[in-house]
């Protein structure tokens, strides 16, 4: 699944609402959001947040909210209740900081939850699926790292991952993108170290191909550079149409090609071949 981060306080909904529209219809189906950001104005949180939960319900989007017990206060909420902000359109949270274990249990009965996959070990997870921890209902998310040199090493991350896999949990990790740096650090923000200043889709590539991650959230998108660096990179200077991807297929699927078997056929306007 891909991904996109939206950042309440300072843009308005309206503001990046074609934005996100864009975005689904390139095919991102996840929608992440922080509410413990602190250069923002928590007094915009609920009514932006009940915004971007419409729209997401709309577009049938996943809408995640990374969240910390003070945030939840000040949007009405306690750990006790925190399920009502589905009536919201979110679709689960982000727990961290310190959360304990039976709320954690509890919650993955209510919602989706989303672990912190750097901090989460064996034991703990161990501990909570012996105590009732719902499975189904429970991924784990790395962090992106605004600061340089704070991002996870390749190595480390495919062997913290590879046990995810197995424990039987979804991964989700981030990749930075193309557009607008946020303060205070103005940096791009990966979860890979060494993504920092790659090509969005090279970071993608590598995530997707290598590093066993299930979903892939992109920061600071920005949809019209990443389409130009990709038309940039074809052999045509053009990307394909839907329309000639399906003309090799229904030929393949023809009586026309009632000669041809064990062929591959790669359609990328000569990109592999470059």
């Amino acid at each position: 699944m891909l991904g996109i981060s939206i950042y309440l306080g300072n843009k308005k909904m309206a503001d990046q609402e074609a934005y996100i529209k864009e975005m689904h219809e390139s095919g991102f189906r996840s929608i992440f959001t922080s509410l413990h950001i602190p250069e923002d104005d928590s007094s915009k949180y609920e009514e932006q947040l009940k915004e971007l939960g419409k729209l997401a319900l709309k577009l049938e989007m996943e809408l995640m909210a990374d969240i910390s017990p003070t945030s939840l206060k000040a949007l009405g909420f306690d750990w006790s209740n925190a399920e009502q902000l589905l009536n919201w359109g979110l679709t689960g949270l982000r727990i961290d900081y310190g959360v304990p274990e039976t709320t954690i249990i509890e919650l993955s009965h209510k919602m989706k939850i989303a672990l912190n996959a750097s901090t989460l070990t064996e034991e703990a997870l161990e501990r909570m699926k012996e105590n009732g921890l719902n499975t189904d209902a429970v991924e784990a998310w790395h962090n992106f790292y605004p600061r340089p040199e704070t991002g996870i090493a390749l190595d480390d991350f495919i062997e913290k991952n590879k046990w995810l896999k197995e424990a039987g949990l979804t991964v989700m990790a981030f990749v930075p993108g193309d557009g607008e740096l946020r303060g205070p650090l103005y940096q791009t923000l990966p979860t890979l170290e060494k993504h920092r200043l790659v090509p969005p889709f090279a970071g993608f590539m590598e995530l997707d191909k290598r590093a066993y991650v299930d979903k892939i959230l992109q920061t600071q998108p920005n949809p019209v550079a990443e389409r130009k660096a990709m038309e940039e990179r074809q052999p045509i200077g053009r990307m394909g149409t839907p329309e000639e991807i399906a003309n090799a297929a229904l030929f393949i699927a023809s009586d026309e090609a009632s000669f041809v078997t064990g062929s591959n056929f790669i359609i990328d306007g000569g990109l592999v071949a470059r």
